[in-house]
This record gives C-alpha cells, sequence and structure tokens, in this order.
C-alpha cells in the first residue's frame, strides 16, 4: 500500500502549504488591497453560525423542501442528533421518486418509469484515495479508476454520504471533487445529486468540521423528531401497536438523547423501532423489561412497564364502538389518553365507524374529561373533516368547539 501513504503525504504536503500561504495572506497589511481573512474568535464565530442557524425541520416535511432540491439537482445537508432517522428517511423517500423528478429538463424516454438509484456511503470507513480510485498504468501514463458506485452517463441517482462530519478532512476534501464533478477518469452523472448526513458538533459523536467552502455547495437543514409522524411510519411498518399506543401517549419518550449523558442505551426514534422490532407477541414482562432497558435505558423501561399495566385495563375498541352509548369508559387519566389515541385509529382506518367515534367523545366530554375528548375531537377531524357535517358533528361541536379554539 505504498502508493496509498504516498498519495496521503501528497495531500498532507499540500495542505500544509495552503496553511502557509494562507497564514503569508493574514499578515499582509490590509491597506495594500488585500483584504485580513480573520482571527481564531471571527472563525470560531462563524463554525456557531454555521450548527445553530441551519434551518430546523422535522422528518415530517422534508419530503417538501427535498422535492425542489432534487429537481434542481442541488445537493443537500442533513445534521441532526443520533437516531434521529435521518438515513432511514432519506431512503424511503427516495423509493418513492422516478428518474424524470431529478433535473427533468435533463430527463430521457422512459424515465417516468425508472426509480432513482440510492447510493449510500459510510464516509468514516472511506480515506481520500478511496474516492479518487486506484491508479494504474496505461501506455506509461498513470490512469486513475474511480469507484464502480460513482453515476455516470445520464443516470439520476441520489448520493447519500453517511456521517459525512465525522469523516476526517482529507476525505471530505476528496468527496469535494466528486461533488464538483471533477472526478479523474470519470464523467460524474449531472443528475446525480448528493445529500450529506450526520450529527452536529454539540452531539459528542466525533463530528468534525466541515471546511467553508464545502459547506457553501449544500443547502443545509437540522433534523428533529416529530412523534405524531413516527407513529404514523411505525404503524405502517409493523411496529407493535402497544409501543405505538406508549409513544401517542408519552411523546416525550420517543426522543430521551442527551449529549452530556454517558448512558450506553436511550430512546430515539431508531432505538424505540428496534425494541418494536423484537417485542412481537412476547408475554414475558421480566424479559419485555430487560429489552427495553437494553434499547433504550432504564427508565424508559420503568415507563413502558406501567404503561403496560394501563394498557391492560384499557377496553378492547371495537366492543365499545359497537355500544358506543352504554359500554363503560375508562375514568383512569392515563388510560383515557391511551384509549383516546385508539379511538382516532378506529376512525381513521373505518370512517363508516366516525358516528359511534363522535358519541363516545361526547360521552368522555360530558364525564368531565373535557380536555382529552377536544384533543380526540380534534385528532379525528384532521384524519374525517367530513364530521363537520354529521349531525353528530354539529351537536358535539357547539360544546366542545370553544376549547378546541384555544
Amino acid at each position: 500500500m505504498q502508493w496509498r501513504r504516498l498519495h496521503n503525504l501528497r495531500l498532507s504536503s499540500k495542505k500544509c502549504r495552503q496553511r502557509k500561504s494562507q497564514k503569508n495572506e493574514n499578515s499582509r497589511d490590509p491597506i495594500a488591497g488585500v483584504f485580513r481573512i480573520g482571527d481564531c474568535a471571527a472563525n470560531t464565530a462563524a463554525n456557531d453560525n454555521f450548527r445553530n442557524r441551519s434551518e430546523t425541520v422535522n422528518l415530517n416535511c422534508i419530503s417538501a423542501v427535498l422535492t425542489p432540491c432534487f429537481s434542481a439537482g442541488h445537493n443537500v445537508g442533513l445534521l441532526g442528533q443520533p437516531g434521529v432517522g435521518k438515513t432511514e428517511f432519506v431512503r424511503s423517500f427516495v423509493a418513492t421518486l422516478r428518474a424524470s423528478q431529478i433535473r427533468p429538463e435533463l430527463a430521457e424516454p422512459g424515465d417516468d418509469d425508472k426509480p432513482v438509484r440510492f447510493i449510500s456511503v459510510a464516509t468514516t470507513t472511506k480515506e481520500a484515495v478511496d474516492v479518487s480510485g486506484c491508479p494504474a498504468i496505461q501506455d506509461g501514463v498513470t490512469v486513475w479508476n474511480p469507484p464502480a458506485w460513482v453515476p455516470r452517463g445520464n443516470e439520476a441517482a441520489v448520493v447519500f454520504l453517511d456521517e459525512f462530519p465525522q469523516a476526517d478532512i482529507p476525505t471530505q476534501l476528496a468527496f469535494q471533487k466528486l461533488i464538483d464533478r471533477d472526478l479523474d477518469g470519470c464523467d460524474v452523472s449531472p443528475r446525480a445529486v448528493f445529500v450529506i448526513a450526520g450529527n452536529r458538533i454539540e452531539d459528542n459523536a466525533g463530528a468534525n468540521e466541515i471546511p467553508q467552502h464545502l459547506r457553501n455547495r449544500f443547502s443545509w437543514f437540522t433534523v428533529e423528531c416529530d412523534a405524531a409522524q413516527w407513529c404514523e411510519w411505525a404503524q405502517s411498518h409493523g411496529v407493535p401497536q402497544i409501543v405505538v399506543e406508549f409513544i401517542r401517549s408519552r411523546p416525550e419518550m420517543l426522543n430521551r438523547f442527551d449529549a452530556a449523558s454517558d448512558a450506553l442505551s436511550y430512546a430515539t426514534p431508531r432505538s424505540v423501532t428496534r425494541f418494536g422490532g423484537k417485542l412481537g407477541g412476547m408475554t414475558n414482562e421480566s424479559v419485555i423489561d430487560a429489552l427495553a432497558a437494553a434499547d433504550c435505558g432504564a427508565e424508559w423501561a420503568a415507563e413502558f412497564r406501567q404503561f403496560r399495566q394501563l394498557y391492560a385495563q384499557m377496553p378492547d375498541i371495537d366492543v365499545v364502538l359497537q355500544n358506543p352509548t352504554t359500554h363503560p369508559l375508562p375514568s383512569d387519566l392515563g388510560i383515557l389518553l391511551a384509549f383516546s389515541s385508539s379511538l382516532v385509529a378506529a376512525a381513521k382506518a373505518d370512517k363508516s365507524r366516525s358516528k359511534a367515534v363522535v358519541t363516545v367523545i361526547d360521552r368522555m366530554f360530558d364525564a368531565g374529561a373535557q380536555e382529552v375528548a377536544a384533543k380526540t375531537m380534534r385528532d379525528v377531524v384532521a384524519s374525517d373533516p367530513a364530521i363537520f357535517a354529521s349531525a353528530e358533528g354539529v351537536k358535539l361541536f357547539a360544546k366542545i368547539g370553544p376549547m378546541m379554539r384555544v
């Protein structure tokens, strides 16, 4: 691997020359027409500005900002805490795209039916030469053989550069040549869109500063958790209903990340989903507690155990909706909140049961659970606006409407 060491040595030498040159530029007299680049304090302020002022979005609206970026062929940077779901979301979103949606002015016949290739690159496992490719001698001249995954020709592709801030600076700069389509020995597709994803400096996840000139090649967004969006996704991806209902009733339990903590296990969308995948039809309470603590932490496991006890006392939602005027309703607030989530899910799954759902909400209101009834009605209407026009809905809104407007 002597050629690899020589290549890295060339990069290091070049960086030293650049730093020396920059130092000389900084020391020149500004009156002579050369602008002073700035001191350490100014550079630190610029880094803080980059970390703290990128646009903040949650996952349920990222698709709205990715669509125009991909259409224009612009690169995107996504920053966020570990486990928030950046990788899985982009992968799922790209699976919904057609090739004609990436720079449509360059689309070819048949692109409306052609998928967009998703290329995930673990940047922390790469060195600079892994991006530029291996050298070879052809006719006495050194040529480079870029990686096979690089999109060529007019291919529509999204290149996902995972954990990019954690990669060392020479590797980041090597990827810059790929992003600029200046890779030796390869014509990089003009319809390749690059997405950087990684953690922030303050997350204590080993992130490095990204050079200023490289940042300027991307549109930056900071990604946050959204419990309601995760619950919707989880229901369609096989996460056990009891886990979904737990997060619905305790949304703060979806994300317990603390950059200052030394805990091995803590709750994030990723770890909660992983725990749900183990749960299945398991009934051994001790094993469930151990698995919950292993994935999401001891505090989370204790809260989930308490919720399971309440959930076991919740009446069967199907039986309640078959007898909406007479079936006993829960009175405990914890059980009532879980019951509320089940009502909303039932209304969304089968709109023919909306009348029965409204009747139950009306009874909840009359029984003294006005705030829970108002929340339930708001969520039900969001999934079935036609309830506004029903006779039962009009009657209930006369009572509950003022609370919903607060």
